[in-house]
């Protein structure tokens, strides 16, 4: 009995090493996984791989791990390329070269925005471009001397009369500002005065210009206060209208001296053929704005258009 029970133990001494032996080989099989061998043939044209290390802790940690870089998404990075350029016709023209080239908003507003044109205001009150003085008050002494642009002459009136006269003008016009020149050393200037404007001759009322003034085809467009210096002043009318006669009433002075002397009366407007120019150049400014307009879309659209030419070609990138 005791030699069977040696012999028992033997045999399953042996039994447990044959299982420990294969289970170190199935371990080893899967740490080190033979790759199948390629026939000579092949195996001579490619490269030797690399010998492989024995697997550390950490590297059979990620050997059951899937690796990330195999899942992760191929990283692609977008490349815009331009169309190449349709070949133009070799009779084509300077100008429709530069015409196909796009110039900036800016720069074409500076470079072809049409400008408004410039108001110049002449003096309708000039003796010499036919301006007269068709009535004054009788102290009034040489009353055209005041609109003959010679600053060094001047009109004496009598401060205590009732000082007015009548111009007219040289042209019809509107009238925007009155100038009046008092340069004396002894003599009262004016203080308060009123301007009145019609585009009837002032005969119509009657033969007495003198009885006229308190007609109501006068229209008045201004009163107004100067000051007491001399030299020269300017008036702006608040009430514009096209006139071709003025009525000037000088109702108050400074000073105390006998005589009232005005050196130069200049009145300041726009003729009726300026504002007939004035409008037709207006109509013109208005339709080269309206072509402005025009060429400023045609140059957006041509934008637009070479953008969307644009081919998206996409360029996968590694990284």
């Amino acid at each position: 009995q005791k030699l069977q029970t040696a012999a028992e133990q033997q045999q399953q001494q042996q039994q447990q090493e044959q299982q420990q032996q294969q289970q170190q080989q199935v371990e080893s099989q899967l740490q080190h996984p033979q790759e199948p061998q390629q026939p000579p043939a092949l195996q001579e044209g490619l490269p030797q791989a690399p010998e492989q290390q024995p697997p550390t802790p950490a590297g059979e940690a990620a050997l059951q791990q899937p690796a990330a870089a195999d899942t992760a998404p191929q990283q692609v990075l977008v490349l815009p390329t331009r169309l190449p350029p349709t070949p133009t016709p070799a009779s084509s023209t300077a100008a429709e070269t530069d015409a196909a080239v796009p110039v900036p908003a800016s720069q074409e507003q500076q470079q072809q925005a049409p400008q408004a044109p410039v108001r110049r205001l002449l003096n309708l009150a000039q003796l010499s471009d036919g301006a007269s003085v068709l009535a004054a008050n009788s102290e009034a002494k040489k009353p055209e001397r005041a609109i003959d642009k010679d600053i060094d002459s001047f009109m004496k009136n009598e401060c205590n009369a009732h000082k007015w006269m009548i111009i007219e003008l040289s042209q019809l016009g509107t009238v925007e500002t009155v100038r009046l020149t008092m340069k004396e050393l002894y003599s009262s200037r004016v203080h308060t005065f009123r301007v009145f404007g019609r585009s009837t001759h002032p005969r119509k009322d009657g033969p007495d210009l003198a009885a006229g003034l308190a007609s109501d085809a006068w229209q008045l467009l201004g009163s107004f206060t100067a000051e007491n210096k001399r030299g020269t002043q300017a008036f702006s009318l608040p009430q514009r209208s096209r006139v071709r006669y003025l009525l000037l009433s000088f109702d108050t002075h400074y000073g105390s001296e006998e005589i009232c002397a005005m050196n130069w009366i200049e009145v300041l407007g726009v003729s009726a053929a300026q504002e007939l120019e004035e409008a037709l150049a207006l109509q013109e400014l208005e339709a080269e704005g309206e072509e402005h307009e025009q060429q400023q879309q045609l140059q957006q659209l041509t934008l637009q258009q070479q953008q969307q030419q644009l081919v998206i070609e996409p360029v996968p990138l590694q990284l």
